[in-house]
C-alpha cells in the first residue's frame, strides 16, 4: 500500500520523547549494505559476502530559529554532539543515533530561508514497529 509522503516525519529523540522537525519539506534516507567480492577463478559468475553497514539522512525544512529540533542539529555540527532521531513515524519507521556532519542554509530573493542537514549514523540503524 502506498503512503503519502507527509505522513513521514524526521524527529529529535531526547530521553522518550520525539520532537518533529518544524518546516520540514523533504528527507532522505540511505542505508548501505557494503559487499565483499568473494569471488574466484573456479566459477565465472561473482560472489559477493555482507560485510558492513552504514546509515545517513539528509533533510531539508525551512529555517525556524525557534525549532527545538533545528536548533539540535545546529549545536550538534557546532559541537560534535550525537543526536539521535526517527524517520518515519513513531509506529512505523526507524530509529538511530549519528552526527550532524553539515548544515547548509539558503535564502532565495522572494523566498523562503531553507536549510539542509546532513546526518552521518553511527551505529545500528533499528527498525520501529508497533
Amino acid at each position: 500500500m502506498a503512503v503519502a509522503g507527509k505522513d513521514r516525519r524526521v524527529y529529535l529523540v531526547n530521553s522518550d520523547t520525539n520532537t518533529v522537525v518544524k518546516g520540514e519539506q523533504n528527507y532522505s534516507l540511505t542505508i548501505n549494505n557494503t559487499l565483499i567480492d568473494t569471488s574466484d577463478k573456479d566459477n565465472e559468475w561473482d560472489t559477493k559476502m555482507a560485510s558492513t553497514k552504514n546509515w545517513s539522512l539528509s533533510v531539508t525544512a525551512n529555517a525556524d530559529t525557534t525549532d527545538a529540533s533545528q536548533t539540535a542539529f545546529l549545536d550538534s555540527v557546532m559541537e560534535g554532539d550525537e543526536i539521535e532521531v526517527l524517520i518515519g513515524s513513531p509506529t512505523n519507521g526507524f530509529k538511530g543515533k549519528g552526527f550532524v556532519e553539515s548544515v547548509g542554509e539558503s535564502a532565495e530573493r522572494g523566498g523562503v530561508v531553507s536549510r539542509d542537514f546532513s546526518i552521518q549514523g553511527n551505529g545500528a540503524l533499528t527498525k520501529v514497529t508497533e
